[in-house]
């Protein structure tokens, strides 16, 4: 259906104004337009006639965030996924999303129900152990995600439209035959080489230098033994957290936060259900029937819709909480009532009302816990401007960072040294409870001079920093007494790397000059052996710059020396088969359709790209900023 809607539409201007930016826009483009903040606006992007309310990003963001934990563990918090620009990476994706289904809305272009139930039924994901689609399989897993139908079905139809302007409108590119060709030879060359390595561990050397050389050593290689340059910091940590912790919260107060948030703690009406999904209408009225006839709604779903009976009872469950295609006819229903048979992309439901639990509105007692919790976050959090102001006013006053943190009772730590990476001396982050992240500390430390403080700094949700540079430790060689060992370990590596390489080398002249490889390395007690044909990477043969070394050489019988893992490898070149793509035409044409699908990639990003000009996208870079704060 989608295909032929573009085909369809295939000669009309906006199609060819696209494909015209496709061919033509090949760099990539960087978000421009960026708007200033006004007042209230929660509007974090334009696109086109789309606004994207700083709501709808925030939500995706705290997804993405939920689901980086499961990943990262606990400790990945909002601090981080604002230094690793996710939020920025969430409003991409959205923008991108909105610009793509704008174009495909122009062309109007739909998704059919079946071709919506047969990416279900075809998803791996939603199949069960006999390898057909599996319905409680599909509720488990989109229980998991988060989704119920209705949100994943909308998801997916998008997605479908999308895929398939995108495919389609590049679908007649295929890559060159000249382009396909050439880097299949190149790809698929494979070459034959004689070899031997000469091992760093087989050389002899002596067990340690002698002081004077190792003095030298040190000397020469001054910047593998020099300290980075450290800071050392005092820092005053402002944190609503600390606050709310003695803040009263008043009877009075949490009567007015309640009234104030009544909405909140409106509970609507709730139902009760039990569903039986089935594939066809003539199966859906065989299950009406029976039940007309008294039988057990349970009973019924097993025996005639194939169904678990775990995956029967629904639960209690609100009017937004069921699929929009199903919800006004259920919440018509009476108590113990049965629905007709109601069709929605995924099969016919049937569905009994259970119970019904009339909306009501919770009680303060219910929410009291909660709610006095975010009273006290909330004075806290307007306390904590206050403090703030007052905090640089002292230190714009003349006062000490440590006056001004004692005047509005904020915490005082120690750095004794940092480095550009917020690293102290021993490689890892400064132990000290209450600090900001390590990055954002060290980013802030080095950006404020000596014997000077910085400006406030957030940290991150309810919280500010602010800290003085107390001594800037300059980049300095250590002393040779506290790195000896490590000293003796560098220069034996390199004294024995240095006795491999001119070993191989002189294998490698004497080669040059004529002689056998074979005959010249056994006179060295040396182990030649040929390689098999070997690709590009080397295999699991030689190390990767020693293949690069290998396919540098121009002419069988040239001869070149390469670092190999722990020695050097003199390489040999025997002889080259080239690839052809005459003699291999189905792996031929299986890298043709490689290399159109990595150019069909980057087209599809210049057509995206394109649109997104077309479509005039606008950030509100303040605004975005602001859904960290």
């Amino acid at each position: 259906m989608v295909l032929a809607v573009l085909r369809k539409h295939s000669g009309s201007i906006l199609v060819k104004i696209l494909m015209g930016l496709l061919i033509l826009s090949f760099a990539a483009w960087g978000v421009s337009d960026v708007l200033s903040p006004k007042g209230g606006d929660r509007v974090v992007a334009t696109v086109g006639e789309r606004s994207i309310d700083a709501v709808e990003v925030e939500r995706q963001v705290e997804s993405e965030i939920r689901r980086m934990r499961e990943l990262l563990g606990p400790r990945f918090d909002r601090e981080q996924a604002r230094a690793f620009g996710l939020h920025k990476a969430v409003l991409d994706r959205i923008v991108r999303e909105a610009v793509l289904d704008q174009a495909a809305s122009r062309l109007g272009l739909v998704a059919t129900d079946a071709e919506v139930r047969a990416e279900i039924e075809a998803n791996p994901a939603f199949k069960g152990p006999l390898g057909s689609f599996d319905r409680n399989r599909f509720q488990q897993v989109l229980m998991a995600s988060g989704l119920n139908e209705a949100g994943y079905t909308a998801l997916l139809r998008r997605s479908i439209i999308v895929q398939a302007m995108t495919e389609s409108a590049l679908a007649s590119l295929p890559a060159p035959k000249v382009l396909a060709e050439a880097l299949y030879r190149e790809r698929g060359e494979k070459r034959v080489a004689e070899t031997v390595v000469v091992a760093d561990a087989a050389q002899i050397v002596a067990a340690a230098p002698s002081d004077d050389e190792l003095v030298a050593f040190h000397k020469d290689n001054a910047a593998r033994f020099t300290a980075p340059e450290y800071r050392a910091l005092t820092v005053a940590r402002l944190d609503a957290g600390d606050l709310a912790r003695d803040v009263a919260v008043s009877e009075e107060d949490l009567k007015h936060a309640y009234d104030a948030r009544a909405g909140e703690f409106d509970q609507p009406e709730r139902r009760t259900l039990q569903q039986m999904v089935l594939r066809d209408e003539e199966t859906a009225k065989k299950a009406a029937a029976a039940l007309a006839r008294g039988a057990d709604f349970a009973k019924t779903a097993v025996e005639i819709a194939k169904m678990d009976a775990a995956a029967v009872d629904l639960g209690a469950l609100a009017r937004d909480q069921v699929p929009a295609d199903l919800a006004e006819a259920v919440f018509s229903l009476a108590p113990n009532a049965v629905s007709a048979p109601l069709k929605t992309p995924l099969g016919w439901h049937i569905v009994k009302v259970v119970g019904i639990e009339a909306p009501r509105k919770r009680a303060l007692a219910e929410v009291r816990a909660q709610l006095s919790q975010d009273v006290a976050r909330d004075k806290a959090l307007d306390g904590l401007v206050g403090l703030a102001n007052r905090f640089e006013d002292a230190l714009g006053g003349g006062a000490t960072i440590e006056d001004a943190a004692q005047g509005v009772g904020a915490r005082v730590l120690r750095v004794a040294a940092i480095d550009a990476r917020g690293l102290g001396p021993d490689g890892k982050p400064p132990a000290e409870a209450g600090l900001p992240p390590a990055d954002l500390l060290a980013q802030v430390a080095f950006a404020t001079a000596e014997k000077s403080e910085s400006p406030l700094t957030e940290m991150g949700e309810h919280g500010y920093f602010a800290l003085r540079v107390d001594k800037i430790i300059p980049p300095a060689l250590k002393p040779l007494a506290d790195i000896r060992a490590e000293a003796i370990a560098l220069w034996r590596s390199q004294k024995l790397a240095e006795k491999s390489k001119a070993e191989a080398e002189a294998l490698a002249a004497a080669v040059k000059g004529g002689e056998a490889l074979k005959a010249a390395a056994a006179k060295r007690k040396l182990a030649p052996s040929e390689t098999p044909a070997l690709g590009r990477d080397g295999g699991k043969t030689i190390s990767p710059a020693a293949a690069q070394a290998l396919f540098a050489l121009a002419a069988p019988g040239e001869v070149v020396v390469a670092r190999d893992k722990d020695g050097y490898r003199v390489l040999r070149l025997v002889s080259i088969a080239p690839a052809d793509p005459a003699a291999d035409a189905e792996g031929a044409a299986t890298f043709a359709r490689d290399v159109a699908q990595s150019l069909g990639g980057d087209l599809r990003a210049a057509l995206e790209a394109a649109l997104r000009r077309e479509m005039s996208v606008k950030i509100n870079e303040a605004n975005l900023d602001r859904i960290f704060r």
